[in-house]
């Protein structure tokens, strides 16, 4: 795997990975990202439910690396949200590629995407998390979480579940 990411960087193109029958573009930061964390997001990123025929919010979709992992898992629709265009673009020739059935929105997250219909979200979008905190509750849901500060606040206010930490950053589930 080393080897195709090396030689991917040396040619100057995006690596292109199979997993379960599909074929995804991937910028070489979410390279490292798919296959150093592809183990800890069945902990960290799957509701205490089946995901068979569910629909996600992906916030912070990336090159739709996430949208692949629920895909792989019988998921129904991803809507990924994202704000980088090459990241986005990525994504959308990922979709098309492998018949994803996917809404993309290329932009940050909002407050009132919270209204939209899916059955969870995975948030993991640097700071964004903090716009969560003036909400009642939550959706079902596992948020990438930045800063003890902010971590502890999250605890006080949702009684979430903490799934890990690394460093500064933990990962939470609401119920």
């Amino acid at each position: 795997m080393v080897y195709l990411h090396s030689w991917h960087l040396l040619q100057r193109k995006p690596p292109m990975v199979k997993i379960n029958g599909q074929v995804i573009t991937l910028s070489p930061r979410y390279f490292d990202t798919l296959f150093g964390e592809w183990f800890s997001w069945k902990t960290a990123y799957l509701p205490r439910f089946n995901v068979k025929g569910m629909t996600f919010l992906d916030v912070g979709a990336g090159c739709g690396e996430t949208a692949l992992f629920y895909f792989s898992l019988g998921a129904a629709k991803v809507i990924c949200v994202e704000p980088d265009r090459e990241n986005m673009e990525m994504l959308r020739n990922n979709a098309l590629r492998n018949g994803w059935n996917v809404e993309t929105i290329l932009g940050g997250f909002e407050p009132e995407m919270l209204e939209w219909k899916f059955d969870f979200m995975k948030m993991d979008c640097e700071g964004c998390e903090k716009t969560l905190l003036d909400l009642k509750s939550l959706p079902p849901c596992a948020i990438e979480v930045h800063g003890s500060e902010t971590y502890g606040r999250f605890v006080d206010r949702f009684h979430v579940r903490t799934l890990s930490k690394d460093r500064e950053t933990w990962i939470v589930q609401s119920s």
